[in-house]
């Protein structure tokens, strides 16, 4: 039950970027002036089944008009309203020592937490449309990584040692590793690239079951004794709200954790 109310909770922050099986990935460039005075270059993304760009890199959304008007079409698709906005976006693929095939390496969006801007349309004047090209990253398996220069500097130019990927089992709280680099079936899980060379295959294991065991049942029981809320109690919008930043701030913490001992955390999701 509470692995049910964890994924029916966290689901939703995390399929806001990751849209499984919904077509194409969209990122859009702009100039933002905002009616508090400052302006800015940046970019967001549209996904779905009718996204696409023609042979000239271009649709009816690839003009200053078009871009605001897709852009407050966005705020739907985010529960508070307020769209993403990337001042930059990095791609990274992290490399394996022994070399992989093209298709082996997946594609990862990267940004460090001041390139992100969560915007209303209201706070803006106007948008100067710059160009719009399909997005370089598995959109739809995988979140967007929020790190440091230091981080991206290091996945761009050193090779990990080695990797896993797992989800958390869905009967009980025990660690399901994956046989391929990504997610097989419908679960969310997580991709571990590990660059740190004292820290092998199984030591890699421990920790991620040191840390990622019993946390979904752990954070639950934390939260309602904070809050004190009872099982019985009824969750509202409010407290589900909460939950989810106070889980949030949770899983940040974890994957500083893991960086600081020189290994990456990616949220991955699965594709039917």
């Amino acid at each position: 039950m509470k692995k049910l109310l964890l994924l029916t909770i966290l689901f939703p922050l995390f399929s806001s970027q990751l849209k499984a099986d919904f077509g194409s990935c969209v990122v859009y460039h702009a100039k933002f002036y905002l009616k508090n005075g400052t302006n800015f270059n940046a970019c967001f993304e549209e996904w779905g089944y009718n996204t696409y760009l023609d042979d000239n890199s271009s649709n009816q959304f690839c003009s200053d008009k078009g871009v605001f008007e897709l852009f407050k079409k966005q705020q739907h698709e985010y529960k508070n309203g307020k769209v993403p906005v990337y001042k930059n976006l990095y791609y990274v693929q992290p490399r394996f020592l022994r070399k992989q095939s093209a298709d082996q390496i997946p594609s990862y969006g990267f940004i460090t937490e001041g390139d992100l801007v969560l915007l209303d349309s209201s706070a803006i004047s106007k948008m100067i449309f710059w160009k719009a090209e399909y997005s370089k990253r598995y959109w739809y398996t995988s979140e967007i990584i929020i790190g440091t220069l230091g981080m991206l500097d290091t996945l761009q130019n050193q090779r990990y040692w080695n990797s896993l990927v797992f989800t958390e089992g869905w009967e009980s709280d025990t660690i399901v590793y994956q046989e391929y680099g990504f997610i097989n079936g419908p679960y969310r899980g997580y991709a571990m690239y590990n660059y740190n060379a004292q820290i092998n295959v199984a030591e890699l294991k421990r920790l991620i079951n040191l840390k990622f065991t019993v946390q979904a049942g752990a954070y639950l029981q934390e939260f309602n004794r904070k809050y004190k809320i009872k099982e019985t109690d009824e969750w509202t919008s409010t407290i589900q709200e909460k939950y989810e930043k106070f889980v949030s701030t949770k899983i940040k913490a974890l994957k500083t954790w893991f960086w600081k001992r020189g290994v990456l955390v990616v949220e991955v999701n699965g594709t039917c």
